[in-house]
């Protein structure tokens, strides 16, 4: 079956006013997080909080395998000497990153697209900070019902460009190598293509070519259609 997997962040789902790294928000996001859940955090915890972040923060600190879902956050509650709700604590603190949240402007036409056409369609994207993946799911709005599977790095155990995601999707859709074509928006997307042994095709905003090895280089996502073999 002809499988067409995507990147979410910077792919299907844009972010309006937010960087690849979010250690500049790590502060607002926090006090805003500990205030929905009326907890009055000290400037030591608040600190505490920040440097497990920066930890897990794979733009500052490279990892490949990944954490378990959840996890980050609950280490950053845990510094809290009083019990809080961690759960709803996470929540808060990723709502704060989701309020901009909104699908590349193709992208709804290109799926629609794929789906007539008897294509699979899947996502496969890492989790920032180990982020539950409805959470993740919620991103993509309306562009949901059009995909097939939804796969984020703590569902796989590794991050990309580690080729084990898209591994398994081969053997699920039961696809050949050659059948599957990988879209994103970084290097690490054409690398883990590359990996995993498919097509992969880089989209870029910017005039400035890119080249990490991808098949080709696309402008908006309906440019796919024409590497649909």
């Amino acid at each position: 079956m002809k499988l067409v997997i995507f990147d979410l962040g910077e792919t299907l789902v844009f972010y309006e006013g937010l960087g690849l790294s979010w250690k500049e928000h790590y502060q607002s996001a926090l006090e805003k997080a500990f205030k929905k859940i009326d907890y009055q955090i000290t400037l030591n915890e608040l600190e505490y909080c920040k440097e497990i972040l920066i930890f897990y923060n794979t733009r500052e600190q490279h990892r490949i395998f990944e954490v378990k879902e959840s996890e980050v956050l609950q280490r950053v509650a845990e510094v809290c000497n009083k019990r809080i709700d961690w759960q709803r604590f996470e929540l808060e603190f990723f709502n704060y990153f989701k309020r901009k949240a909104k699908p590349e402007e193709t992208a709804i036409n290109t799926l629609e697209y794929l789906k007539q056409k008897g294509i699979g369609i899947a996502v496969l994207s890492d989790a920032a900070y180990g982020m539950p993946k409805d959470l993740l799911v919620n991103d993509l709005g309306d562009l949901q019902k059009l995909i097939d599977v939804v796969y984020s790095s703590t569902d796989i155990g590794f991050r990309k460009p580690h080729p084990k995601g898209i591994e398994k999707l081969i053997k699920q859709f039961e696809s050949g190598k050659d059948q599957v074509l990988f879209v994103g928006n970084e290097k690490k997307d054409i690398e883990v293509a590359i990996n995993a042994g498919v097509k992969s095709l880089l989209l870029s905003k910017s005039d400035e070519y890119k080249d990490f090895g991808q098949t080709a280089t696309i402008r908006r996502l309906s440019e796919v259609q024409q590497y649909i073999v």
